[in-house]
């Protein structure tokens, strides 16, 4: 569990996230404990970053087809969609007030915006499978500025970043809540 007492403001970055297959606001548990959760409002930033316009923008809106939830707890779609009527049968619509408590700017991995700050939590996930080694050195090396001292970097269970810098110190390895353990 990542130590968030003493703290005044939380800052959390998703970064490269898309709406491919989830709704990008609320897309697992970990968004709903760290960005939404016990913590007040006002004692956190979220900020999420995309290369492409098209993913930043449906995001901003909010509204998603609705066979993009699978993996969404139904106790976070209650809590935080509003489920679509008539011309918008087959939709959800995130609520205003968690579409109001997180950013979206645009940023490339290899090239990130200036000015986005530090980050207590930068979440990296599903991203770093796509590169090379050298590719993945510059993507970890181009984050490390936003990233505090004392903060975490959390990427896909299925990745690794062994390799890419000797700037960073695992904590632990967290394995998927629905991967099976490997049989010798």
């Amino acid at each position: 569990m990542i130590d968030l007492k003493g703290i005044s403001i939380v800052r959390i970055l998703f970064a490269a996230f898309d709406t491919s297959g989830r709704v990008g606001t609320i897309d697992s548990n970990a968004t709903e404990t760290l960005a939404f959760g016990p913590l007040s409002s006002s004692r956190k930033v979220v900020c999420n970053t995309a290369i492409s316009s098209r993913v930043l923008e449906k995001a901003r809106g909010g509204h998603y087809s609705l066979d993009r939830i699978d993996g969404i707890p139904r106790t976070l779609l209650k809590k935080y969609c509003l489920k679509g009527n008539g011309q918008y049968e087959g939709t959800l619509l995130i609520v205003k007030e968690l579409r109001q408590r997180v950013e979206f700017h645009y940023s490339n991995l290899m090239a990130p915006t200036k000015g986005l700050g530090t980050f207590d939590i930068i979440f990296l996930r599903n991203v770093m499978i796509y590169f090379d080694p050298e590719t993945k050195r510059k993507v970890i090396n181009n984050l490390l500025p936003y990233l505090k001292i004392d903060g975490h970097l959390l990427i896909g269970h299925s990745e690794t970043l062994n390799g890419t810098t000797s700037d960073l110190v695992a904590v632990r390895r967290v394995t998927h809540p629905h991967a099976s353990p490997k049989h010798t």
